[in-house]
């Protein structure tokens, strides 16, 4: 083809470079890994979608759960409900399509599958980040109302637009293209694990203090007929925590492989079969998430369970 190093027929040469990669359909000695990840992504689709439609709807369902921090939580589910539904499935046709050399659906898969996941892996930090914020803001009795949550979340969706849409300018050259984006994906994640550590310290340095204040279980009043429960409170910090725990599980051998495999100059075959393994683990977190939503919030749960109950009753 040009600067990619794969050859296409003429009918890919007017796609930008990164709708085909530099992969050598030649490689036999790791489809079993092929096949394993394909396997474990197709199975784990279903629970993204299925998981996920169920914690939107018992939040859309439930009035008193449209709060700030459950809002940020429906853009969790819903950029996990994204990944499943579309994310999930391009990758497992993009892989299959190398393992039977199927260069038309190779291209077109490889396309789709490496602008939504990043855009929406992005996307879910970004909210992870908004969360712990939130958090911080409620702790340091600054409310945020659910119409600027809303805001900032439609803010957070167009982020990533920019070094997305940079991936598919034509008629630049391909190391160019991806150093920046390399840069511009390192630069928000590190500005999310910063802005998210220091938000948490604080979160739990105010928590601190007033347990040193007061008792287990006591109501703190904040400037207003509201109560706010210290234990609630604490409880939902740490359900949040697991959230970015989860993600960070499953991003964090994507973005060190994707690292140590540049800098070492690693065979193609071993950097391929490292790359897709991690890339597994950060789509299985999208099916993860909705099972840790209903494992850790008592409210999620309930609403799930009545939805349970009025799906097999009329079945």
């Amino acid at each position: 083809m040009n600067h990619t190093g794969l050859s296409l027929s003429n009918s890919y040469d007017s796609l930008p470079f990164d709708f085909c990669t530099n992969h050598k359909f030649n490689h036999t000695s790791y489809n079993s890994i092929t096949i394993f990840t394909c396997v474990t992504v197709a199975l784990s689709s279903p629970v993204a979608v299925v998981g996920n439609a169920l914690v939107l709807t018992a939040i859309w369902r439930n009035p008193s759960l449209r709060t700030p921090s459950y809002v940020f939580l429906c853009g969790l589910a819903l950029t996990d409900l994204c990944i499943g539904i579309l994310g999930q499935p391009a990758y497992v046709l993009y892989r299959i399509a190398a393992l039977i050399v199927n260069k038309r659906l190779y291209c077109i898969a490889n396309a789709v599958a490496h602008s939504i996941v990043p855009y929406f892996s992005t996307v879910t930090g970004l909210t992870m980040t908004a969360m712990a914020v939130e958090r911080w803001l409620l702790m340091s009795r600054r409310r945020l109302t659910v119409r600027r949550v809303y805001i900032i979340q439609g803010v957070l969706l167009f982020i990533p637009v920019p070094y997305m849409a940079l991936r598919r300018l034509p008629g630049m050259k391909a190391y160019f293209v991806t150093a920046i984006v390399h840069i511009m994906e390192g630069s928000i994640g590190l500005f999310c694990l910063v802005v998210s550590s220091v938000a948490y310290f604080k979160v739990f340095r105010i928590i601190r203090q007033h347990k040193q204040q007061v008792h287990a279980n006591t109501e703190i009043i904040y400037g207003g007929p509201t109560g706010f429960n210290l234990e609630k409170y604490q409880k939902s910090v740490y359900t949040i925590l697991w959230i970015m725990a989860t993600f960070s599980l499953g991003f964090s051998p994507y973005a060190f492989s994707a690292v140590l495999m540049a800098l070492l100059n690693v065979s193609y075959k071993t950097s391929t079969a490292v790359l897709h393994l991690s890339t597994t683990f950060l789509l299985m977190t999208s099916s993860v998430n909705p099972l840790l939503y209903i494992w850790r919030l008592r409210e999620i749960r309930e609403e799930v369970k009545q939805l349970n109950r009025k799906i097999f009753c009329r079945c």
